[in-house]
Formats: structure tokens, sequence, C-alpha cells
């Protein structure tokens, strides 16, 4: 024991240089997998902490009624199992800073709390500045998309103008537009307020685009000190651990038999979170893998080679009487040391890479920004570390702990000798023997690790190509993501553009058909949103109204249903109802009628609509899809109406807003909206070059693991590049010779790599576009395949030139300490 301690120690003593390198590229590798967990964990997690941390709610009650219904806050409060309500007002009002009538009528609901809701329980995250006081009259805090969007920030002030009946009585003065009346009366008369804050409440972290959540919140103080006009209100609702949330939205909806109410429920707001934020989470997943997987190729090829190097003391060990199992006993001790000091660091990095996390719409509300201690991840990621680490040092420290090594014949590569028969050049013969031959004794060099990296970078950077691709062509074609049409127009609004008349559903139909028939449609449908409850689910839910050609959303599996008792779903609900295409479920008639048999034809892809913003949404495999009748049989009565539609060739939204000007004269602005892309899309596209980057910088990390590999054949093979000299080749055969090898090597990367790139790329954008509700459609891009071939072979004879330059010197030297 004491002889093998010795020898430990002398080891330490002389190869403390190759150890901290070692240990180096442990923690490197070690650190960046647990930074990307670390980070992947804080982001998946960072909803769900911040609604423990602000005490938010669970459900969100909104009667449809508005102020005329009879439900009140003290008659949810009979309603067992809550554990705290608050009700929030909402308020119509037109603000200083707005600029034209459009942006006016785009603005999202101002509300004002109780002193209960937004301070007691369900407290915003303050990204900038602070909350104001409940008792601040003049203070108020904006969400932050909103405050973005309009350029606002703390410290800003503006004047509120309530639009009361006569408000909208008074009409502008000559030569005044109506935003300058409007603008002019807030100066005149009304409140001035100011931004104390900027934050959000967990309604409003995600949101599809038309449905972001408050723009303005108000303090309790606002409304007892000035009298606004309240058409709307909501409660918002904390439920006690384990309280069933259908049972209380049916015991809340018992309390107004005769009223519909529009229900958010927590777990439908958690569920399009969590589904935005997920790619960001699969993207920090996979990077952490591929760091891990990269850690254990580099780490492997080192301590194999210093195994290699070490095994020619061997003989001497032997004759003074150490075994085999002694001597890999000893090298694994030494690089052990390395390896637990390289743990360490992995450790340390992985401590102070934290505040990089989380990522995504999930980043402004970490509650605990800054340096944190994730204990599982580090303890048991520094307990896997260290064990791979020793499972990399174990393996070839006996597999080379043997006494001799060079009795072993070396294996001939078959492709040399087809090249050779073929007469092919002596540096091609030798650069592809060097290239897949990994010699045997002193020279030996470990090849297959060489190619195993080559091949593990060039999957890696095609399968980012083709999720990249598949992702562009995502974005450009919409009916993937459920909007296969150009435009919309809430029919909602058209009382706005038509004034004097109400918003009623012949209205609605009257301006429908109008547009249809204007000449700057091709196409078009009109799609009633409401909900319909399925059991014990409430179920966001569209009815289809096609004119003649319709916009027909698109289908994945099955049909579009054609009688009432038919309906397609998403994805998701139909994973949540338990059922599939050809199946029957049981559907409420008027939502609290009796149920009666329905039957699902098909698997439809939705956008993100919804007949209130504080109700649940259809969106990405979320909703249930009737004919117009069925929608009219099953659903309840909160709703809206959208027209979707296309353009006609060389048609554009100018022109269809013309049409509404000239047919219409006293019309106000159009309310068009562009295809807009749900959150997930929203969230995808916002990661856009994450995969590039990361691919990019394991892809460089693995390039430099296999030119540092290179380097290191070269040396070893110095006695046969000298040899090779002597025997006549000039210097620019041996430079030849290297970049043939180097050639090889990045060929066989190619030829193993692109096949498996292409399934990787094509195996996970189907993964992760399925999981979100869209169509998978993963593109498979030729001509950057092509080019990522000629960039491997270039850059290889790139990095070749240096090693093969050096193999080129003068051979005495080497031959002589031989």
């Amino acid at each position: 024991m004491s002889t093998l301690l010795y020898q430990l120690r002398i080891d330490l003593r002389r190869r403390w240089r190759s150890l901290i390198v070692l240990a180096l590229l442990v923690g490197l590798a070690g650190g960046a997998t647990l930074a990307a967990l670390t980070a992947a964990r804080r982001t998946s997690t960072a909803y769900q902490r911040m609604r423990d941390h602000t005490k938010a709610w669970d459900v969100i009650v909104n009667p449809g009624m508005g102020s005329d219904s009879k439900l009140t806050v003290a008659k949810i409060r009979t309603v067992p199992g809550i554990a705290d309500v608050g009700r929030v007002d909402g308020i119509q009002a037109y603000f200083s800073f707005t600029d034209t009538l459009a942006d006016a009528a785009a603005l999202a609901p101002s509300l004002a709390p109780e002193a209960g809701a937004t301070y007691r329980f369900s407290r915003p995250v303050m990204v900038a500045g602070r909350q104001p006081a409940a008792t601040d009259p003049n203070g108020v805090w904006l969400n932050k998309s909103f405050a973005n969007e309009q350029h606002l920030k703390v410290g800003d002030e503006f004047n509120v103008l309530f639009l009361t009946p006569q408000v909208m009585a008074q009409k502008p003065r000559p030569g005044e537009s109506v935003v300058e009346g409007l603008r002019r009366l807030a100066a005149e008369g009304g409140i001035r307020v100011r931004v104390d804050g900027i934050g959000a409440l967990p309604d409003g972290v995600v949101s599809d685009p038309g449905y972001e959540s408050l723009s303005v919140m108000f303090t309790p103080a606002f409304l007892r000190a000035h009298h606004a006009i309240v058409p709307y209100w909501g409660a918002a609702v904390r439920l006690r651990p384990g309280v069933d949330v259908t049972k209380f939205v049916t015991a809340v909806q018992r309390l107004v038999p005769n009223e519909t109410i529009a229900f958010q429920r927590a777990a439908a707001t958690t569920a399009e979170v969590h589904a935005s934020t997920r790619p960001a989470v699969v993207a920090l997943e996979v990077f952490g893998a591929l760091a891990a997987l990269l850690g254990i190729v580099v780490v492997g090829q080192t301590t194999s080679r210093r195994m290699q190097i070490d095994a020619r003391d061997n003989a001497a060990l032997a004759a003074i009487g150490t075994t085999r199992p002694q001597r890999a006993a000893v090298a694994t001790a030494r690089l052990a040391v390395a390896v637990a000091v390289g743990t360490v660091l992995a450790l340390v990095i992985a401590v102070l890479t934290s505040p990089l996390g989380p990522v995504g719409a999930v980043r402004s509300i970490e509650v605990h920004p800054g340096v944190v201690l994730d204990w599982p991840v580090l303890l048991v990621g520094g307990f896997a570390i260290l064990l791979i680490g020793l499972a990399l040092s174990a393996v070839p420290a006996y597999r080379w702990a043997k006494a001799t090594t060079d009795d072993v014949p070396p294996r001939r590569s078959k492709v040399a000798g087809v090249v050779a028969a073929a007469g092919g050049s002596v540096a091609a013969v030798v650069g592809i023997r060097f290239g897949l031959e990994p010699g045997a004794g002193r020279a030996a060099v470990p090849v297959r690790t060489t190619l195993l990296a080559a091949a593990t970078a060039v999957a890696l950077v095609t399968a980012v190509v083709v999720f990249s691709a598949s992702l562009d062509h995502l974005v450009a074609t919409p009916r993937l993501f459920g909007s296969p049409w150009q435009a919309q127009v809430p029919l909602d609004t058209i009382n706005s553009t038509t004034p004097g008349a109400g918003n009623t559903a012949g209205t609605e139909k009257a301006f429908a058909d109008r547009v249809t028939r204007s000449g700057v449609v091709s196409a078009s449908s009109v799609l009633r949103v409401g909900e319909v409850r399925v059991g014990r689910l409430a179920v966001p839910a569209l009815g289809l109204a096609m004119a003649n050609p319709g916009v027909v959303p698109t289908i994945t599996a099955g049909r579009l249903p054609t009688s009432i008792h038919e309906v397609a779903l998403g994805s998701t609900t139909m994973q949540r109802l338990h059922t599939a295409v050809d199946r029957t479920i049981s559907v409420a008639v008027q939502e609290h009628g009796a149920p009666e048999p329905v039957r699902v034809v098909g698997r439809v892809v939705f956008p993100g609509l919804a007949p209130y913003p504080g109700s649940d949404k259809a969106g990405l495999g979320v909703g249930a899809l009737f004919t117009e009748r069925g929608w009219e049989r099953y659903s309840n009565e909160f709703q809206k109406t959208e027209l979707v539609f296309r353009y006609a060739p060389g048609r554009s939204a100018t022109d269809l807003s013309a049409f509404v000007a000239r047919t219409d004269p006293a019309a106000l602005p159009l309310q068009l909206q562009p295809v807009l892309r749900p959150s997930g899309v929203v969230s995808l596209v916002g990661l856009r070059s994450t995969p590039t980057v990361l691919a990019g910088l394991i892809a460089l990390m693995l390039g430099a693991a296999v030119a540092n590999a290179l380097v290191v054949a070269v040396r070893r093979r110095r006695h046969d590049f000298a040899a090779l000299r002597a025997m006549g080749l000039t210097s620019a055969q041996i430079v030849r010779t290297v970049l043939w090898q180097a050639t090889t090597v990045a060929v066989v990367g190619l030829v193993l790599g692109i096949p498996v790139g292409l399934v990787i790329g094509k195996w996970s954008w189907t993964l992760l576009a399925s999981q979100l509700g869209m169509v998978p459609v993963p593109v498979l891009p030729v001509a950057a395949t092509i080019v990522i071939g000629v960039a491997v072979v270039v850059l290889a004879n790139l990095v070749g030139i240096v090693p093969g330059m050096r193999a080129s010197r003068s051979p005495g030297t080497v031959l002589r300490a031989e």
C-alpha cells in the first residue's frame, strides 16, 4: 500500500498540469450542464412560485350583466370553500396620451379594486417602481405590455376622462377631430394621475395578442374620490386548498340561475403559461443534455489519451511487483482528484450563473431574482458529475493498466485499402489510414471518440437547421397554428362603426354580408365564441358560419362538424376529456341544461379567441368547434363574434377600410386586426435565435475537441510522419496527408451526423408542435444541408493546416529521439 501511495504522490507531482486541464474540462462541461438545468427549473416553476408568493386568485367571476347583475360579492362569500374574495370594477375612460380614435377604441379595460383584491391577496409583481398605496387616489400602475406599447414609464403623468353619456354626447368643435375633442375635455376636466409602477398579474404574464390584461389599474381610493360609471365588474376568488373549482363554479352559477357568468380559471391560465414557456424549458434542457454529452466525449477523450501515454510506465511498475488492479487503482485515484476538483468548480459555476434564469416571459415576474442555491439540481447534479467522471477514469485506467501495450496488432481500414487498390495517392491512402486507424502502442490515437465528436457536432447543427426551418415555415403559414385567414374584425365593435345601430346579431350579419360582397374579400366565415360544458369541464367553444366560399379552421384528423350533434375538438381538450375521433361526449344544452350525446368527428387547431378578456380562452389545442346551430344550442350566452377572411388577389386592409368609409361615411375607424399569433407561437418566435446560438456554442466546443484530437494525433504520430519524410515524401505531401486525415474525420462525421440530425430535428419539431396543439409540419432543408456538408469539410481542412505544417518539419530530431 505504501508503494502505491508513493506512486500516487509522484504522479500528482509530475502530472499536475494535465490534471488541472482535466479539472477545468469537468468543471466547464458540468457547470454548463447544471447552469442550463437550473435555468430550466427556474423557468418552469417561476409562474407557480409567483402565484404562491402573491397569493393569486383561483377563479375570476365575471357577471354577464355587469353592474345590472343580481350577483354580489356578499352572495359569492356564502359559497363554501372560499379563502378570500375581492371585487374589481371596470371603468370606461379616455387617457390623454391616446393619439387616434382607433387607439382609444382598442384600449384594454381599466380597473379599480377593493382594498382586498391586488392588495391583501392576488398582488401584482412589480417590475418597475412600486404599487401605489390603496389610500392614494392619484397613483396608478400599468401592466408591462401596455406600458411598453404606450411608451410609458414610472413617474409619467396623464389625464383620465370618464366616458360618461354627457361626455359622449358632446360634439367636437368646428375643425376639431373626435380625439382632439376628447383630449381637450380631458385637459379641462380630467383627473390627473401618476404612474407609480409597472407590473403583472397572473393573467398578464402570457396572453394571446388582443387579449392582454388590464391597461391601467387604479387604487381603491380612486373610486371613492371620483364617481365613475362602472359598467362591469368581476370578483377575484381564492379557494381553500383542496376545494374543487368546478363545484365552486356550479355553486356560484346557482346563485343567479337566469344569468350567464364568465369564469376565468387559474388552471386554464397556468396551462397557457406552461405552453408558452415550454419551448424555452425544452431548449435549456436540450442544451444541458448536449453539454453533458460534450463533457463525456471530451473528458473521455482526455482520460483515454492520458492513460495511453502513462501506459509506457506499466512494464517498469510490473517489474517491481505491482499488479494490474493496483496500477488501475493508482491511475483512477489520480484522476479522481481532478474530477473532484472539477465537480466543485461545476457547482460554483452553476451558482454564479443562476441569475441568468428564468428566461422568456416569466423572467420579469421572478419573485427571487439573483443568485439561488437550487439544492436538488446541485446535489443530484454534483453526485452525477462525480460518478460519471470516476467511471470515465476507471474504465480506461483498467484497460491501459496491462504490463505491455504493443502486443495487439493494429486493425487496418478497409476504406484505405480500397483507395490504395484504386490507385490513390500516398497522401490520400496514409491520411485515410490515420483518420480511421487508431494505431497501437505509444502511437495509438482514440479515433472512435474523435469521429463521435465530429458526428455529434454535425448532427446537432443539422437538427437545429431543421428546427429553425420548421419554425420559419410555421410563422409564415398561419393555418398551421389555427388561423387560415389574413385578417379579422370583432363584430361586437360594429356598433361603433355604425352610429345609432345596436350591437345585435342582425347588425353583425348585415355588416358581415356587406364586407363579403365588397369585392375586397375572397373568402370569409363568422366565428361565434362562447363556452360549453362537457361533464364537469368548461370548454371554450366556437360556432362556424361559412360564407361561400368560406374560411375553414385547420383540421388535423377527421373532418369538420356538419350537424348540430357533431363537434371537433382541440388535441389538449381531447386528452382532458379522454376521447378521440368517432367517439361520443355529453354536452350540456345552454351550459346548464340536460346533457346530450355529441359525436366527435375531428381534431382541429384553434386560434386564440375568447368571448371576454376575463374568461377562459380557446387556443392551441384547447377548444370545441360546432356548426353555428350547434353552437347556439350548447353554448352559454356570454359570446363574441369575429369575421375572419382572406383578401381577394391584389387587395389589402387599405382597400377594405376605404370600402367601409365609402359605404358608410359616418362610420368610425374599422377595428381591423391582422392574423394574431397565439402566445405559444409568439414564445417560439422569441426563442428563434436561442437554439441556433446554443447549438453554435456546442458545435464550436465539439469542433475545438476535434481540432485538439487532430493536433494530438499528429503529435502522437510524429514518428510516422518523420519516417515518411525520410522515405522521400515532401513537405507538401505531408501537409496533404494531414488534410486527408482531417477530411476523413469530416466525411465520417457528415455520413453519420446528417441522417441522425435530420431525424432528431424532425422528431423534436413534431413532438413540440403536437404538444402545443399545432399542425406538425417539419421542413427538411436540402440546400442548408448541402451547405453544412461543404462548410464542415472546408473547416476541417482549415483546422488541419497548422498541424500539417508542424508535421512536415525536418524528421532528423524526431528519429534521433526515437
